[in-house]
């Protein structure tokens, strides 16, 4: 069964023997099996027939320049799909479905850098009854810092964390499945462990920083707008202190075109282009209306700066907060964005060396790094109340802020006009641990009465992720 406009072939192997002597009616009732589907480049397909050559021409090439039909002997036909085509094979049974063996798929070619982790994925194995026994196994001569967990799941866990390969290698892990029936089938994945390591052995055979594959795209500062913020960690295996001196950053998107906080400085991670929070000793660059990209960031002498670079003490973790990417109009979205980052960096006895990686940011986060989780704010009520003495129009928000890591630091509140004017701010220091409550008023002066005002809240914990709630509410102007 052919569809040319879908580039599409359905196959419908009948796994049953039909035979039959005599003359009167004979009742076949075909149950079908379950399917499968692969894409495939150029095909041949051999079918057995007594049909003429012409009439499968006629039926299945109909002129198409990327199907052509031969004969293959006295009683055969080859089709020849050209190009690329999905193929779907539906087994058929006659009176019952076609007991088949289950088929192992043990997902797509993936990599992992050492150091990290990456889940498998084996859940396309297919069963005509079910699978009951999922069996992963690392064949050939795997490095011995990597494993598996969870083993006998659908999504075990590829575990490079104790890697340090000398070289990009390539690591096989093989699926077995097993149904309800018994019949077994096995599928093969490669995962490429990558080398995070420089060239310089910095006195510990080669080791580096290493990326921890952890970037979240978030909204910063500018609550509301997109997720042009990006945080990331890597981690000090150099064997000794390293000094953070340079950041190079290159966003593979050339719409991405600006790194611009757009906000006040205030020396926070989120209000500058580039913070670095290192255990020994942080730094940031400012720069005055933002930067180009690509560019390389020298933390010590370029834009408003604290005239030091990040330094990173041996097994320490630095979080680099990176705000806000636009496209010199407007904040971009990172979620999904690849960015290449190259870190410049002097071990403590000597030299300098570099890595380069690429980031690609998970949806919004919050702004936390290393793993910390964002804080939530819900706004549940803003009532209006008409001042007196002196006139004035008073807005009593009461939100409602949480936070996983039982961290909230304080709730900040904004009333901006309908020209994007700040009217009114406040902030509320008494929250605290998990979950609280926070109520403030703002204020609107005769003079600022407009006809709608924006309410932001936003609530912050102590490593400053932020999270953002908006409502409008009317005015009087």
């Amino acid at each position: 069964m052919v569809d040319p406009s879908a580039r599409s072939v359905t196959l419908y192997p009948l796994q049953s023997d039909l035979q039959s002597g005599g003359t009167g009616d004979e009742t076949y009732r075909f149950i079908g099996g379950y399917g499968q589907s692969r894409t495939v480049s150029d095909a041949t397909v051999t079918i057995p027939t007594k049909a003429p050559l012409a009439i499968w021409q006629e039926q299945i090439d109909d002129g198409n320049p990327d199907i052509s039909v031969i004969n293959n002997g006295a009683e055969a036909v080859s089709i020849t799909f050209t190009g690329s085509w999905e193929f779907n094979c539906r087994p058929v049974g006659q009176g019952s479905a076609p007991e088949q063996v289950p088929t192992a798929d043990a997902g797509t070619d993936t990599s992992v850098p050492e150091g990290s982790t990456v889940e498998l994925d084996g859940t396309g194995s297919q069963a005509s009854g079910s699978i009951t026994d999922y069996s992963w196994t690392l064949t050939g001569s795997p490095p011995t810092d990597v494993s598996l967990s969870d083993s006998n799941t659908a999504t075990p866990i590829f575990d490079a964390s104790d890697a340090n390969v000398p070289s990009d290698t390539d690591v096989t892990a093989e699926l077995a499945v097993t149904d309800t029936n018994g019949n077994t089938d096995t599928d093969t994945v490669t995962v490429t462990v990558t080398q995070t390591s420089s060239s310089g052995d910095g006195g510990d055979g080669g080791a580096s920083l290493v990326y921890n594959d952890d970037a979240v795209a978030y909204d910063g500062p500018d609550p509301g707008s997109n997720a042009g913020g990006v945080n990331f960690s890597v981690t000090n295996r150099f064997g000794e202190s390293v000094t953070i001196t340079d950041v190079r950053i290159a966003p593979e998107n050339s719409a991405i075109s600006t790194l611009s906080d757009n906000v006040l400085p205030n020396n926070e991670p989120l209000a500058t282009e580039v913070y670095i929070a290192a255990d020994l000793d942080d730094a940031y660059v400012d720069y005055a209306g933002g930067t180009d990209l690509p560019r390389t960031v020298d933390l010590d002498t370029d834009g408003r700066n604290d005239g030091g670079n990040a330094i990173l003490s041996e097994d320490a973790t630095a979080t680099f907060y990176l705000y806000e990417f636009t496209d010199g109009i407007s904040s971009v979205d990172m979620s999904g964005e690849d960015v290449e980052i190259t870190v410049t960096y002097q071990p403590a006895s000597g030299g300098t060396e570099t890595k380069t990686f690429t980031i690609t940011p998970t949806s919004e986060g919050g702004g936390g790094g290393g793993g910390s989780s964002a804080p939530s704010a819900t706004i549940t009520s803003a009532t209006y109340t008409a001042g007196s003495s002196p006139p004035t129009d008073r807005y009593d928000i009461t939100a409602d802020v949480s936070d996983a890591d039982s961290d909230l630091d304080r709730v900040e509140y904004e009333l901006v006009d309908s020209s994007g004017t700040v009217v009114d701010t406040a902030t509320d220091d008494g929250v605290s641990g998990s979950s609280d409550t926070s109520t403030e008023r703002l204020v609107a002066e005769t003079n600022e009465r407009d006809s709608s005002y924006t309410i932001t809240v936003t609530v912050y914990d102590s490593a400053s992720n932020t999270g953002s709630d908006q409502t409008v509410v009317p005015g009087t102007g």
